[in-house]
């Protein structure tokens, strides 16, 4: 399987919509994203190139929780069940990106716990503008003095966390996190930053959140960008009773297909673009593969096992794997489920297949 041509007419298809929503046909922006569209075309080629000739599947994403420390305490949160210590140096880091780079990967997720307490983070990000870093953050560390250290970097893309309206985002998040988030969205929209929100879908804020009323408030603010993604239910002490009956996701994924006909915002939905696009899950290097704080490359951010770490292993050695060769392969693991994530809803399975292949819990 090839994937990459997929990719590519979808990463054509996406940067036509950057050029309506965020260059504005201004020169310099113009020139901006023809410089990024070079980028991702030479990068895509380093991929097929390595799938033609080693057959090595490189997905164009790494999923990177760069720290699982964090200054809030959300309810249901994936990370909380990760350890705190032994994190990967910043150069521990950056070896992971040029390999990254070598091989054609072109987009790093950063998230965490909260990736902005890694003192040195954004310094980092700066050496590398052929990947675009999409930066996860709560928001708290965002300000006038940040904003100005970043304004000149178009790779890195702030994306803030928010759960719906005020009283949504206060309730899972802590309260005056919502004042907090549209504050820091203030000084990203005054600086001319190209930024956006995420925001997890669940049965208590999904019909405010596919409402035009939010998505009109958070183009008001200034995002261009938005990610929903459906609630997993994969921490200790998640509420499985939050995931959205199949009914609700059918409605949900109706009123997202309709905002992208409507709004003037880039909008990704997590899973079904997935399942859209590659027809399965696309964990494991099929699309991306999350590396922890520990340097452990894991199928995805719910799927808590590993047979490597980016510490010891090669990145390329790690796309080699058996275990992700076996998950990349097994079409049943991979289906859609009901529950977002495939690997988390078939655990069990999962479990047998790392016991297989010697792979630890990561967390």
């Amino acid at each position: 399987m090839l994937p990459s041509k997929k990719y590519d007419a979808s990463l054509i298809q996406g940067m036509f919509r950057v050029l309506q929503i965020w260059t504005k046909f201004k020169p310099v922006r113009l020139a901006r994203l023809w410089k990024r569209y070079r980028i991702f075309k030479k990068a895509n080629r380093i991929r097929m190139k390595l799938f033609s000739s080693e057959s090595l599947t490189i997905p164009p994403v790494i999923i990177l929780s760069i720290t699982m420390k964090c200054n809030l305490s959300c309810a249901g949160c994936y990370s909380r069940d990760y350890s705190l210590k032994d994190e990967m140096s910043l150069g521990q880091v950056e070896s992971l990106f040029k390999q990254a780079e070598e091989m054609g990967i072109a987009f790093v997720v950063i998230t965490g716990g909260e990736p902005l307490l890694r003192k040195g983070l954004v310094d980092l990000l700066a050496r590398h503008p052929k990947l675009v870093f999409f930066l996860f953050t709560n928001g708290y560390h965002i300000n006038s003095t940040w904003v100005n250290n970043i304004k000149h970097l178009d790779h890195i893309i702030p994306i803030l966390s928010v759960e719906g309206d005020e009283r949504d985002t206060d309730e899972r998040r802590g309260k005056g996190v919502h004042r907090q988030v549209i504050m820091s969205m203030n000084h990203l929209k005054k600086a001319g930053i190209f930024f956006g929100f995420s925001v997890m879908i669940t049965r208590k804020n999904f019909r405010t959140i596919g409402d035009d009323a939010f998505i009109d408030t958070m183009i008001e603010q200034g995002c261009k960008i938005g990610y929903y993604v459906g609630y997993v239910p994969s921490a200790k002490d998640a509420d499985k009773k939050l995931v959205p009956t199949a009914q609700e996701q059918k409605w949900f994924r109706s009123r997202i297909n309709n905002f992208r006909g409507n709004k003037r915002i880039i909008l990704i939905h997590m899973p079904d673009d997935e399942y859209e696009l590659g027809g399965v899950c696309m964990a494991a290097g099929r699309g991306f593969v999350h590396v922890n704080a520990q340097g452990y490359v894991e199928p995805c951010p719910f799927a808590h096992l590993a047979t490597d770490s980016v510490r010891t292993t090669s990145l390329k050695e790690v796309f080699q794997s058996a275990f992700f060769k076996h998950i990349r392969e097994d079409s049943k693991l991979l289906a859609r489920p009901k529950m977002g994530c495939a690997l988390f809803e078939h655990k069990e399975e999962l479990a047998k297949i790392g016991t297989q292949f010697s792979a630890k819990p990561t967390d």
